[in-house]
């Protein structure tokens, strides 16, 4: 499953960079109840991180860890998972910041497959429903609060 969706936000790429990467200000605008670096290196290639996110189902959070695989100051962010709940076989996620005349345009990337299992398969066509309208909102977010 892919999804991609990308907004314009009235604030340079610096900033918006600010709320990809600074936990305290991830945790405001996406839908992590935990986001932290796992590893001593807290920027560049090889980084780690740790997200948990509150989900509607009978789970209590759905925890992950993720390795940067491409890290551009103020331009792109590429992870993979590392480690997940067993119904996720993989997920690739990027955020890419484009400087454009009216400030950035901030655009979220991800791949992701699940298990074959009962539970992927459900996770897989829960999420192909509402990938799309949770990434627009995601986006939304954080455009709030950049430009806050």
């Amino acid at each position: 499953m892919k999804t991609e969706n990308s907004i314009e936000i009235a604030a340079t790429p610096e900033k918006s960079w600010a709320f990809i990467v600074e936990p305290e200000k991830v945790l405001i605008w996406s839908p992590y109840s935990k986001f932290e670096y796992t590893s001593d290196q807290r920027s560049g290639v090889g980084t780690t991180i740790h997200v948990e996110e509150k989900i509607p189902l009978p789970m209590p959070s759905l925890k992950v860890d993720f390795t940067i695989k491409e890290w551009i100051e103020n331009e792109k962010i590429a992870t993979e998972m590392t480690s997940g709940p067993g119904f996720l076989k993989e997920v690739e996620a990027k955020w890419l910041i484009e400087a454009i005349p009216s400030g950035s345009r901030v655009t979220y990337i991800e791949n992701a497959e699940f298990s074959r299992s009962i539970i992927g398969k459900l996770f897989g066509f829960l999420s192909q429903l509402t990938a799309d309208k949770d990434t627009r909102k995601m986006l939304l977010k954080l455009k709030g609060q950049v430009e806050a």
